[in-house]
């Protein structure tokens, strides 16, 4: 029976529409959530590597600069207040058996669903599959807006290749918002076909742009990296202004959460490396920005000694 329906649709559109609702079956009403609600689906992949590029280019940074994520911050960015109607799903490539990455990730609340990279060799030349992450996100996605209340759905990812997924969202009155980095914008061209659209229509605050009768919005991540990413390494010293931090006990069970709360309060991208235990090194681009980091620890941790190197 089913196979006599799904021939008999006369497009791809039905089609599609037609195995999605046969083949994703509905919660009971008790779990459908609430319009209200908010579901955030990230592809970390795409999400990493236009993280890497943007950064490196907004701050300057070479291309063996090492680049760290806190997700729990990246969560609060973009949860702000807003009820989450199931935990936040994150989608990834396995990392190297000894990184404890995924598990700081889990720690901070989020279903991980990783997956095993596709390696090809054909002609001497070797390819890296990518497919199982972009079938799983688009899975994920029809997940939520088949079996849930229409609510927001928040997608943060570097591409769009999920365009047919998020056009079904918006068709069954779904609000989408897609967390990119600027240098993606051109990536969304399947919903706007000028790419200046975003800067001719910014009816709302700097950098949250909204075409509203499709109710989606664009949100830059370049507006607030400097919350959830830090830099870590050794600096260029002829560059950079160092701050040094020592004191024995304090700055010993200093978390990265710790450091970070220093740079975000001052509004610069955090940057640092660990000289040796109960030692800290804290990189600055300028003298003003180190004096303003200096005066902070003296007033929120006094018992922590100050030194400019």
């Amino acid at each position: 029976m089913a196979m006599e329906i799904l021939n008999s649709c006369n497009s791809p559109k039905e089609k599609f529409d037609f195995m999605r609702e046969t083949f994703l079956k509905p919660e009971p009403a008790e779990n459908k959530g609430s319009p209200e609600d908010l579901y955030i689906i990230i592809d970390n992949s795409n999400f990493y590597i236009g993280a890497f590029k943007s950064i490196c280019q907004m701050e300057g940074l070479s291309e063996n600069f090492q680049l760290f994520i806190d997700y729990g911050r990246l969560l609060r960015v973009i949860q702000k207040t807003r009820n989450l109607g199931r935990p936040p799903i994150i989608i990834g490539f396995r990392p190297p058996p000894l990184d404890s990455l995924w598990n700081r990730i889990r720690r901070d609340g989020y279903d991980i669903h990783i997956y095993d990279k596709i390696i090809i060799t054909t002609n001497n030349e070797t390819v890296t599959k990518e497919k199982m992450v972009d079938n799983a996100i688009g899975f994920h996605i029809d997940e939520v807006i088949f079996t849930k209340t229409p609510a927001t759905i928040a997608l943060v990812s570097g591409d769009c290749d999920y365009f047919r997924n998020i056009q079904g969202a918006l068709e069954r009155k779904w609000k989408v918002e897609l967390w990119a980095w600027h240098s993606g914008i051109t990536n969304y061209h399947y919903f706007y076909s000028d790419p200046l659209f975003y800067a001719k229509n910014n009816m709302y605050s700097p950098g949250v742009v909204k075409k509203p009768f499709l109710q989606t919005t664009f949100i830059p991540l370049d507006n607030y990296y400097k919350i959830f990413s830090w830099g870590y390494g050794v600096a260029n010293t002829e560059e950079m202004k160092i701050l040094q931090l020592s004191d024995g006990d304090e700055i010993r069970i200093w978390e990265n959460d710790d450091v970070m709360n220093c740079y975000v309060a001052l509004d610069l991208f955090g940057w640092w490396h660990r000289y040796k235990r109960g030692i800290l090194l804290l990189y600055f681009r300028s003298n003003e920005e180190l004096q303003k980091a200096q005066l902070w620890v003296h007033e929120k941790h006094p018992n922590i000694r100050v030194k400019k190197l």
